[in-house]
């Protein structure tokens, strides 16, 4: 769901959460920030970013059965 402080800090090789910030902007991934600093990133956002083709889980809304009305 979401990557730890670890992965975060390896991700950027920062250790400073300001730092870290601008690491993720320079690559365009998208990122939260905590109250107290810390950063949100989501794996869905890294593994978008670093694997484009990748095929998404996309949900398939249910159709009616149209020929149960005839």
């Amino acid at each position: 769901m979401f990557l730890t402080d670890a992965q975060i800090e390896r991700l950027t090789g920062k250790k400073q959460h300001a730092a870290q910030a601008r690491q993720l902007q320079a690559i365009g991934l998208k990122y939260a920030m905590r109250a107290d600093g810390s950063l949100v990133v989501l794996e869905s956002a890294v593994e978008s970013l670093l694997n484009p083709e990748a095929k998404r889980k996309v949900r398939k809304s249910p159709e009616p059965n149209w020929e149960a009305l005839s």
